[in-house]
């Protein structure tokens, strides 16, 4: 007999029916949630087990770097909340003049609160950068400054494109290979913006009032158009 989110379970007495319906407790008490960092870890884990130091790493410089963020302080918690609730396992290595490293492992009810997590709603995503806060005040600051952002986020670009290139050419499923292709589409994208876009507040990003006039834009003028065909 073991415990899940506070629920009595008797091992070799559970069915596969009654498990979900434990799971979908499990998430009415939100101890399980679509997309948190418990849930995270719970994914990095389908791939097999892991250290927290492990899963660090390949949010960081793994598969996930494009669109998964957790730190140390977050996903320690996160593990001992899932072992607690039964959801992963643990168990103890030796290491050499280190202390013992804890290997998480997913549970089978672990595996199905995965499954039941992504079964349900998804939010959308929440996109947040402080280069693009940098860039939108970019006329209060020097234009050598606005050139080094630019310049860094380039290089940012590349150093993800890179990482995910190397995610996708060892991408072992459909869903791995697309969520790859799909980074290195959006890193390629912001990069080719980034070196053809002039940079803000150089004459060639502000032209003078009647340049601006004798170039009319193009969809502006076809919308025009339309509305006087009407």
């Amino acid at each position: 007999m073991h415990q899940i989110g506070g629920i009595l379970i008797f091992d070799g007495f559970v069915s596969r029916h009654l498990c979900r319906s434990v799971i979908i407790t499990l998430l009415w008490r939100g101890v399980i949630c679509a997309m948190d960092v418990r849930t995270q870890c719970l994914g990095l884990l389908m791939r097999g087990p892991a250290s927290g130091y492990a899963l660090k790493r390949l949010i960081e410089n793994g598969p996930f770097c494009h669109f998964l963020e957790a730190s140390f302080a977050a996903i320690y918690p996160a593990l001992a909340r899932l072992t607690a609730d039964g959801l992963v396992s643990v168990t103890e290595e030796a290491q050499d003049r280190r202390p013992q490293k804890k290997v998480y492992a997913v549970t089978p009810a672990g595996r199905e609160a995965f499954v039941a997590a992504l079964s349900g709603p998804i939010e959308d995503d929440h996109f947040r950068s402080p280069w693009l806060v940098a860039l939108y005040f970019a006329d209060l600051l020097p234009p050598e400054r606005v050139k080094t952002l630019i310049a860094e986020r380039k290089d940012y670009c590349l150093r993800q494109i890179a990482l995910i290139s190397e995610a996708r050419a060892s991408a072992e499923t459909p869903g791995a290979r697309y969520a790859a292709e799909m980074g290195l589409a959006v890193f390629r994208a912001e990069f080719a913006y980034l070196t053809q876009t002039p940079v803000p507040g150089s004459a060639d990003a502000n032209p003078p009032l009647a340049r601006q006039r004798k170039s009319p834009n193009p969809h502006l003028s076809a919308a025009v158009s339309v509305l006087h065909d009407v």
